[in-house]
């Protein structure tokens, strides 16, 4: 007979933990190394889940940052946007009506024969394309004020065109003398610069008209518009066209307006009062008895009225503190002064008073 092998069973070792307490009663774990490999296993998995999380949180919020730099800057740009809409909401505006104006009627059919074609194509280079002129400007005055050292410009401006829609633009006007070309002696209402001896168009004095408006200009620190004998007025559109060039000869239209000086009303109370006296003077004796016939008495109660055109002289020439004491002599046909009562009523004043009339030769 064959022999048999004998079997031998495999052990399976396992780890277990065993605790033992003060009173010697033990307590066994079993399965404490499945237990031990199953909570590193789990510490790893939560350590890398962590460290992923950390990094799609930095992304994350890089992101967002990212988003929030274009979120503004796109924001700046719709500001921008806009206010550049409005300008060309503004310049169409301003085209249309000027389109409107210049809009010519055209034939709807289509030529066929090459001889017409070559006709109007000749008619076409020949007409020159004339620019319509909707304004105008006249009355143009030049004046100056010598006391405050400025020199003014005014025109009248005009809208020929329809008065349905106001007409905007840009106006200068240029002060120069034909005799001298140097740009450096012409006076520009306001101050632009020139291209060619002649004002770009983008800068000047803005109008809007409906009909017509009154332009005025002004320049400080002037002695005078002598230097100049010509003025001539430049009027431009919005996007910088030429609609007007008008020359004005300055030397007709010329005057000089002084500002008033201020006067002292003559109800104000002054200061000081300006008192007139007449020198006393001896009586001859050849003219008591004419003087006996007509006497002139001036009443010491009475107080003379200053007069208000030596007052007006006075206060131009001497300081308002001052007292100016002016005589008049007497003439040979002056027969009262300003200011004395008639014979009847210094009879009666002669009466009620006691002192000695001053007597007034003839």
């Amino acid at each position: 007979m064959p022999i048999s092998k004998q079997k031998t069973s495999k052990r399976v070792r396992q780890w277990t933990l065993l605790l033992i307490s003060n009173r010697g009663k033990s307590i066994t774990i079993k399965w404490f190394k499945t237990l031990l490999i199953t909570t590193a296993s789990i510490l790893v998995l939560s350590l890398s889940a962590s460290a992923w999380f950390g990094f799609l949180y930095k992304n994350s919020k890089e992101s967002n940052q990212n988003l929030l730099n274009d979120l503004k800057n796109l924001q700046h740009k719709i500001v921008s946007l806009e206010h550049e809409k409005d300008i060309l909401m503004a310049r169409l505006i301003v085209t249309e009506s000027r389109v409107e104006e210049s809009i010519v009627k055209t034939d709807d059919s289509i030529l066929a024969d090459q001889a017409e074609v070559k006709k109007s194509k000749i008619e076409k280079k020949s007409a020159k394309p004339e620019i319509p002129i909707s304004v105008s400007a006249d009355d143009l005055i030049v004046y100056h004020q010598p006391d405050l050292n400025t020199l003014r410009v005014q025109y009248m401006l005009r809208n020929k065109g329809s008065k349905a829609q106001a007409i905007s633009g840009r106006s200068v006007v240029i002060l120069k003398n034909k005799e001298n070309d140097n740009q450096k002696k012409w006076l520009i209402l306001p101050r632009v610069p020139l291209v060619s001896g002649k004002p770009s168009g983008k800068r000047g004095r803005n109008f809007s008209i409906f009909n017509l408006k009154t332009m005025k200009f002004r320049a400080n620190d002037q002695t005078g518009p002598g230097q100049y004998n010509i003025a001539t007025v430049y009027i431009f559109s919005r996007t910088g066209d030429l609609l007007l060039e008008k020359d004005f000869p300055i030397g007709v239209k010329f005057k000089t307006v002084t500002s008033p000086k201020k006067k002292k009303s003559a109800s104000l109370p002054a200061k000081k009062k300006i008192k007139t006296a007449t020198p006393p003077k001896k009586i001859k004796p050849e003219a008591e008895s004419v003087q006996k016939k007509k006497p002139i008495v001036a009443p010491p109660s009475e107080k003379k009225k200053p007069d208000t055109s030596i007052q007006v002289d006075h206060q131009s020439t001497s300081p308002a503190d001052e007292i100016v004491v002016q005589s008049i002599p007497p003439k040979a046909n002056d027969t009262t002064t300003t200011g004395q009562a008639d014979p009847d009523e210094q009879k009666s004043t002669l009466e009620k008073t006691d002192e000695s009339p001053a007597i007034i030769r003839e």
